[in-house]
Formats: C-alpha cells, structure tokens, sequence
C-alpha cells in the first residue's frame, strides 16, 4: 500500500528592519535591517544599513542587540566581515578591501549585543578591535551632502552590510530571535527597538511545496482507496 506523508519544515531565516519613518534626533533618517539564519549551533547575522545618502554620524549602523529565546549565556563571534570604503568631502568614496569588522560581541541581562560602539555594563565575549569610531556601518552614496560629524575620524567605514557568525551548542534551527534594537551614530544608546514580541517564522518555499506535494499525494491515494470495489 502506498502511503505520501505530508512534509513540513521549521524556517530558519528571521527578516527584521527598522520601522518605516525611523529617525535619530539631530542626525537624520535611519534604515536598518537584519537577517538572522538560524541553525544547529549557528546563528548567522546579515547586518545592513539600508539609509541612502547619509549626511551624519547619527546616521551611521554601529550597535544590534537581540534576545535568543531561552539562551543568555555561552556565545562566541567565530568570524565578522564587511567589504570597507572611504568617504572623502565632496562625496568621492575609494573602495577597501574585504576585512573582518573589528565589531566584539558582549553579553547582558540575556540579551546580545553586536557593537562596534557598546554600551556599558557589557560582558565582552569578544571585544571590539576596530575602534571606535572606525568601521561603523554606513549605507549607499550618494554623499554629496556630508557634514563634519561624518568625515571627522571614522573613516574607513563598513560599506552597507555586514555579516557575523556566532555559535552556541544550545542554538536550534527553530530558535526565536525577540527584542531586536538598531543602534545608531557614535555614542552609546541612540536605540530604535523593534517589538519586542518574537517575529513570525513562516515555512521556507521549498517546505510549503514539499507539504503540498504531500497532500495532493494523500489526496490522490484516498480518491482512488475509494473507487476500489
């Protein structure tokens, strides 16, 4: 007898951006988002500043902080990079190489921070070797209408994204990111925080077509049991 099961499969990818309208007093526009990819052991981070035209230092992506679902301690930063670049007066940029970010990685009260500019109070599992104020992240040009605050020392900056990886042997593919914050300019605690409620986890496309196809196989399997004598 022939028997098709229905397959479902938990997805490890979690999108998060800064809400639309998001701001810094005094500096601008912000746009931030993230991706946490989720699996056993690994958490991978896409980290990227999405504000075109950045004008401020206010601006700039220097700071994520998160909360792993029933998971405070035993983190560690395997690895970080980001391809760098150089903003000159008059908007003229020069393209740097591929390089670690040089952002650590501290621990608080159950949450995560990724910082290149850290709050204090952190338990730094891996500590910032970048700076500050170098290696901040820094969205597209054009940037024609840079102001002092911006040029002033914290070149070279992270051109637009970032990605880290960090392993914990209690991570699992459906581990729930919350109380995801964006941390902005070059003093501690300009934070745009996010709903802190866990962000939905939809099944990836392949998982939805894989249950699908189990489905209509069942459907199949139980029209025909039916129409035997």
């Amino acid at each position: 007898m022939l028997f098709l099961a229905a397959m479902t499969a938990q997805a490890s990818l979690i999108t998060v951006n800064t809400p639309s309208g998001s701001s810094i007093v005094g500096a601008g526009d912000v746009s931030a988002q993230v991706i946490f990819t989720t699996g056993p052991g690994i958490l991978t981070i896409t980290l990227s500043n999405l504000e075109g035209n950045i004008h401020d230092a206010g601006q700039l992506l220097s700071d994520l902080n998160f909360t792993v679902d029933g998971i405070a301690v035993g983190y560690a930063l395997v690895s970080s990079s980001a391809p760098q670049i150089t903003v000159a007066a008059g908007g003229g940029t020069a393209a740097g190489p591929v390089a670690s970010t040089g952002w650590g990685l501290g621990l608080s009260n159950g949450s995560v921070d990724l910082c290149e500019i850290c709050p204090a109070g952190l338990a730094m599992a891996t500590p910032v070797t970048g700076g500050p104020p170098a290696q901040t992240l820094i969205g597209s040009g054009p940037f024609t209408n840079v102001n002092r605050s911006l040029l002033g020392g914290h070149n070279p900056f992270l051109d637009q994204t970032a990605t880290f990886t960090i392993s914990n042997e209690a991570l699992r593919e459906d581990s729930a990111i919350s109380g995801v914050r964006f941390g902005f300019g070059t003093q501690a605690g300009n934070y745009i925080a996010i709903d802190p409620h866990t962000p939905a986890v939809a099944p990836e496309p392949a998982s939805l077509l894989l249950s699908g196809m189990g489905l209509l196989g069942l459907g199949w399997w139980l029209r025909r049991a039916k129409s035997r004598p």
